[in-house]
């Protein structure tokens, strides 16, 4: 999963491990407000990448079996264009 931020010239990557799926969400003004260390508009700065197993892609797990969920972030500088 690659999550272009033009903003700050960057490519944020995840690479999953046991993952078939990517939740990529924010908390919007309400549970921001209620999160506390978002500040009066600090949705609107941030989002939420999220390996996980959902819809078609659920893992269910028998008594004593397991499952293994891994993800590794990685940021990308992009160079800025000159005019």
């Amino acid at each position: 999963m690659v999550l272009n931020d033009a903003s700050l010239s960057r490519r944020i990557r995840v690479a999953k491990g046991g993952s078939l799926s990517t939740v990529v969400w924010n908390p919007g003004p309400d549970k921001a407000a209620r999160l506390g260390d978002f500040g009066a508009d600090g949705h609107r700065r941030m989002v939420c990448i999220e390996t996980c197993n959902a819809g078609d892609d659920v893992v269910t797990l028998a008594p004593g079996e397991r499952h293994r969920l891994s993800g590794k972030f990685s940021i990308e500088q992009l160079l800025r264009a000159f005019s």
